[in-house]
């Protein structure tokens, strides 16, 4: 089964431009990243580096280093172009949210009412009486209490 992966306070830049259709981003720092393995993987916020305006989700599912196998377009988000130095980071997503919320069990229904005691079985035959055991006898035993 895979896993979404995390990890706190990721943020890295892209290393060199990308277009819309790559599958595979450069980052300056990897280092601090997941390592995706039997099909785990996690998610990563593309967006500018000073002020934000647009915003790419990119599915990781391989770290090499600073190279990163991705799925472009998450979570309703689009693949775009992104500039060198366009900031790279691990963010808490909506679709990570559902997950996590759709994975905790709703609340416990009322127990039910207990039945009526049922009747009371016939009892069982006595069994037989068990060979003789033997006597153990202590002599001389002395019982100490002291501090």
């Amino acid at each position: 089964m895979s896993s979404q992966l995390f990890t706190n306070n990721v943020k890295t830049t892209l290393s060199a431009a990308i277009n819309s259709s790559v599958t595979s981003l450069s980052v300056v720092d990897g280092s601090g990243m997941p390592l995706p393995s039997g099909g785990d993987w996690f998610l990563l916020t593309l967006t500018q580096p000073t002020q934000e305006t647009s915003w790419e989700i990119v599915k990781v599912t391989a770290r090499s280093g600073n190279t990163l196998t991705v799925v472009r377009g998450q979570d309703n988000t689009a693949a775009a172009a992104w500039a060198l130095g366009s900031s790279v980071e691990l963010r808490i997503t909506a679709s990570t949210m559902e997950t996590a919320i759709s994975a905790v069990p709703g609340p416990t229904g009322a127990t039910g009412a207990t039945g009526a005691a049922g009747a009371t079985g016939a009892t069982g035959a006595t069994g037989a009486t068990g060979a003789a055991g033997t006597t153990i006898s202590f002599e001389n035993v002395f019982l100490f209490m002291g501090a």
